[in-house]
Order: structure tokens, then sequence, then C-alpha cells
């Protein structure tokens, strides 16, 4: 196999793979952007169940 040919098959393996992981992001970003809650507060709440 020729290097320019086992450097094809490499980026289309990249490309493929890239491809299928920006996917998985773009279901998941803005997935809160519906929520009527305050970051702030919500951080606060969570951190204040870990204790002292």
């Amino acid at each position: 196999m020729s290097r320019a040919e086992i450097i094809r098959q490499a980026l289309a393996d990249y490309i493929t793979n890239y491809t299928k992981s920006k996917k998985g992001y773009k279901s998941a970003f803005g997935i809160w952007k519906d929520q009527k809650l305050d970051g702030l507060l919500y951080q606060q709440k969570l951190r204040g169940e870990w204790g002292e």
C-alpha cells in the first residue's frame, strides 16, 4: 500500500469519526436553554449538597 493511500484512508477515517462526534455535541448543546433557573443559584445548591 502506498503512503498516499495510507494517508487517504487515515483522513477518511478521521473525518468519519469527527462527524459522528460532532452529532453528539450538537444534540447536547443548548439542552438547558429553556430552563428558567439562575445558574449561580443552581451551582450553589449542588455544591451545598457536598457538605463541609
